[in-house]
C-alpha cells in the first residue's frame, strides 16, 4: 500500500464542486491503475488561496454533493482544526488536506502543507518560510511562470542554501510545459539534492476543475492514514517521492492559460 496525492490542488469559486471532485477521484484512480501501485490510497492536499476555507466550503455544500453522487466525510481527528474530508463517487475514495498558500513580497508562490490560518499581508519570503516552520508546517516553493529564474530564482536558491537540505521542498506542477527549459533553481535543487512534490495547480477558470489529480506525487511507503506534512518531507528527502502521471504539454498549458487570462478580463 502506498500513497497517490496531489500535493497541489485548488477548488476556486469558478469551479463547479461536484465536478472538481469527481475529476479528482477519476484522474487518481486512473493514475492508480496504470501505475505500480494499484492498491494505494488516493488522496490531495487542497490548497487555501484567500481568506476562504476549501475544505469548510465543501463541508457546507454537503447536501448539493450528495444529490450528486458524492458522499463526504469529515474527521477531525487528524490534529488540525478543520481536519480532512474524505470523499467518495463510484466506488472511488480520496482524502483531502488542508493546505495554505502564500505570496512574498518577492511575488513568490509559497505552499504550507498543513493548517494555517490567511496571511495578514504579504512579508518577505524568509519570514513566511519561518512562519510556516513554526506553525509545524512543511514549506513548498511551487514553479510558476517568471518566478524561478532572474532575481527571484536567486532568491529560491538562496533560501535553499540557507537551510538544511530537504528542510524545503520544490514542487513540480502539470502546468510547466513538459518540455520547458530547466532553470537555476531545478540545477542548484540537482546539485543540492533538494527534494520535489507534484501535483496539478488548477486554475480559477471554469473548466480547469477538470485537472485536478492527472500529476501526483507517489509515496510507497505511506498511506492516507500515516501522512502528514512531516512524513511527506521526510520520505521527499529520503528520495521516496516519485511523479505519477504527467505534465501538460506546450499547447494544452498555453490553452489553461489563455482560459484563465481570458476569464480574468471578463472579471475585471
Amino acid at each position: 500500500m502506498g500513497l497517490l496525492i496531489d500535493t497541489h490542488y485548488h477548488m476556486h469559486p469558478a469551479h463547479r464542486a461536484s465536478v472538481a471532485v469527481k475529476s479528482l477521484l477519476a484522474n487518481l484512480d486512473t493514475l492508480r491503475r496504470t501505475g505500480p501501485g494499484t492498491d494505494d490510497d488516493l488522496a490531495a492536499v487542497l490548497v487555501a488561496v484567500d481568506a476562504r476555507d476549501p475544505l469548510a466550503d465543501l463541508r457546507a455544500n454537503r447536501d448539493s454533493l450528495r444529490g450528486d453522487g458524492i458522499a463526504l466525510q469529515t474527521d477531525v481527528a487528524r490534529g488540525t482544526p478543520g481536519g480532512t474530508i474524505t470523499c467518495t463517487c463510484d466506488g472511488v475514495t480520496a482524502t483531502l488536506f488542508p493546505g495554505r498558500q502564500f505570496l512574498s513580497t518577492e511575488r513568490i508562490e509559497v505552499i504550507a502543507l498543513g493548517d494555517m490560518t490567511a496571511p495578514a499581508a504579504p512579508a518577505p519570503l524568509s519570514k513566511i518560510l519561518a512562519s510556516i516552520e513554526g506553525a509545524g508546517c512543511v514549506a513548498v516553493i511551487p514553479w510558476s511562470p517568471g518566478r524561478w529564474t532572474a532575481k527571484r530564482g536567486r532568491s529560491i536558491n538562496e533560501a535553499l542554501a540557507s537551510r538544511e537540505k530537504g528542510r524545503i521542498l520544490l514542487g513540480e506542477i502539470a502546468l510547466r510545459p513538459a518540455l520547458a527549459p530547466v532553470t537555476r533553481v531545478h540545477r542548484a535543487a540537482g546539485d543540492r539534492g533538494a527534494p520535489f512534490l507534484y501535483g496539478t495547480d488548477p486554475l480559477p477558470a471554469r473548466g480547469d476543475e477538470r485537472m485536478g489529480g492527472r500529476f501526483a506525487t507517489r509515496f510507497p511507503a505511506l498511506s492516507a492514514s500515516t501522512y502528514t506534512p512531516s512524513a511527506a518531507r521526510e520520505e521527499a528527502a529520503r528520495g521516496r517521492a516519485v511523479a505519477a502521471g504527467s505534465r501538460n504539454g506546450f499547447f494544452e498549458a498555453a490553452f489553461r492559460y489563455a482560459r484563465h487570462c481570458a476569464g480574468r478580463a471578463l472579471r475585471t
